[in-house]
């Protein structure tokens, strides 16, 4: 359009709902072949008809009609928006109701929650807390392109330095790489344990530094992952929690 006018023009936009009803809406003056323009007041899944014009003040010129259907009213609704658990290994779950896309963040200096997602529910495990000092964790569900959020929050107590509960940092699984790369599972109170390791397993090691169990695997050389039943072990009656490492190999190289 721009060809058939002066280097200066004004442009906009003329829409509505037919084209023989179309308000008209200036985006301004411009040189450039390029403009847009963004309505907010649109009904949601409602049929448009739209042309685009140009007008040096004395003549317009349009270009042809062209239609669009505008999409359905966003939502996002946490059925629960908060939580507290106990210091002990915690599960549940919570829904999301929503017909956005979404994603969910979660700081990244926080690594003792893990959820897994089926459709719009979450199930969240929380892993103990070893600390007798509570924590809390905020879970925000960002909508990727609409301006809507959700904030989950989750509050953890501490635990009860007078229990004689055995409870470890992280139950469950830890994945490792091949590499031979150290990590530490604590264990809260003053309750008496033991950490048992296999004695057919060679490649895993366990020193103690008072409540601190630090793990250090040798490199997996093979191409096959393996696996390890760590226990932790309650002396005053035998009752264990276990942990299971797995070590992958190392990645086939051509």
């Amino acid at each position: 359009l721009s060809a058939k006018l002066d280097s200066s023009y004004e442009v906009g936009f003329y829409y509505g709902y037919a084209a023989d009803n179309m308000t008209k809406v200036p985006v301004g003056r411009t040189s450039s072949r390029d403009f847009a323009l963004q309505l907010t007041s649109l009904s949601y899944e409602t049929d448009y008809v739209f042309k685009a014009y140009i007008s040096n003040g004395k003549n317009e010129i349009c270009s042809n009609i062209e239609r669009f259907r505008t999409e359905k009213e966003s939502y996002m609704y946490l059925i629960e928006k908060e939580k507290r658990v106990s210091y002990r290994k915690t599960e549940f779950d919570i829904e999301l109701l929503t017909n956005v896309a979404y994603e969910v963040i979660i700081p990244d200096d926080v690594d003792w929650i893990s959820y897994y997602d089926v459709v719009s529910r979450f199930y969240m495990v929380v892993q103990g807390n070893t600390s007798p000092q509570p924590r809390s964790c905020e879970l925000v569900f960002n909508s990727l392109y609409h301006n809507s959020k959700q904030v989950f929050k989750l509050y953890q107590e501490g635990y009860d330095v007078n229990s004689d509960d055995l409870v470890i940092s992280r139950e469950g699984e830890v994945l490792l790489d091949h590499t031979p790369t150290p990590f530490t599972i604590s264990v809260a109170g003053k309750v008496e344990f033991d950490v048992r390791i296999p004695s057919s397993v060679d490649w895993l090691t366990v020193t103690r530094h008072g409540r601190e169990c630090v793990f250090s695997p040798s490199r997996n050389q093979t191409y096959d992952p393996r696996r390890c039943n760590v226990s932790f072990v309650r002396k005053s009656d035998n009752h264990s929690i276990s942990l299971l490492v797995i070590q992958t190999g190392p990645v086939p190289t051509n």
